[in-house]
């Protein structure tokens, strides 16, 4: 039995991720999340043979600092533990987009991650699969954070109104269940070259932010009987969202 190391586990992708694999296949689960010490890190390192690391700061309210330390300096420390332990144990890491031609330090942390893992991969033999993920939304993602999906929703159904400053804002989601199922496969795949792989989300909608809040706004009415993919994954986050946030305040 494999014994797979989540890093970010208590997190929205790391805990779907679990999830995901508890429900569907025979692994042993290691956690690594924001409460665990650094120093922790050798001993789950040592006891993986999978590696998927979602760990990271995306709060876009973070300081330049905090987006080195949690995304470039804890994908570093992660490597130096394999280094020292002599293991070239595959990682399937989550990037986004923005890390192509990065504008903000939330990019430029991601894609320092991202070179330090193409290091690993060349230096070790590692297997590396690397997802650069646009906009990702379902269950458990959390509302005044950094998801428009999240907050939105979470609006409505505190009878919030949403304001949208530009209804015509193209932009391409994926679903988080979707993408757990996608990177379960990987945990047995011995397949892929040396360096980095590069993996596309098998499923991406392409939408606009208006048409998004109208979608919201007819579940909030209970006049949508949905149509396609996107606006059926808009209403199982919509309805997973009622027992947590209806009427309560939510706290960050």
């Amino acid at each position: 039995m494999k014994t797979i190391l989540v890093t970010g586990s208590k997190g929205f992708l790391g805990s779907t991720f679990i999830r995901e694999l508890q429900d569907n296949h025979c692994v042993n689960i290691i956690e690594f999340d924001r409460s665990c010490s650094i120093n922790s890190l050798s001993e789950k390192v040592m006891d993986a043979d999978f590696i998927a690391h979602f760990a990271g700061e995306v709060n876009p309210n973070c300081t330049d600092d905090e987006f080195i330390t949690s995304n470039a300096g804890l994908t570093e420390s992660l490597i130096e533990e394999l280094r020292m332990a002599g293991k070239s144990t595959p990682i399937l890491f989550t990037s986004t987009i923005h890390a192509i031609n990065p504008k903000n330090a939330y990019g430029k942390s991601k894609q320092a991650a991202e070179i330090a893992l193409a290091h690993y991969a060349q230096e070790s033999q590692a297997l590396v699969w690397l997802f650069r993920l646009p906009h990702v939304f379902g269950p458990g993602c959390k509302p005044n954070y950094n998801s428009a999906i999240s907050t939105w929703i979470y609006n409505r159904i505190n009878n919030i109104e949403i304001n949208v400053y530009d209804r015509d804002i193209k932009i391409n989601y994926c679903y988080s269940k979707e993408l757990a199922k996608q990177f379960s496969q990987f945990v047995n795949c011995e397949k892929g070259s040396f360096g980095i792989n590069e993996v596309q989300p098998e499923k991406i909608y392409p939408t606009t932010l208006g048409c998004v809040v109208d979608i919201i706004e007819a579940i909030k009415l209970s006049q949508i009987n949905p149509s396609d993919d996107f606006e059926s994954r808009l209403m199982d986050t919509y309805q997973s969202y009622l027992s947590i946030y209806n009427g309560d305040v939510f706290l960050p």
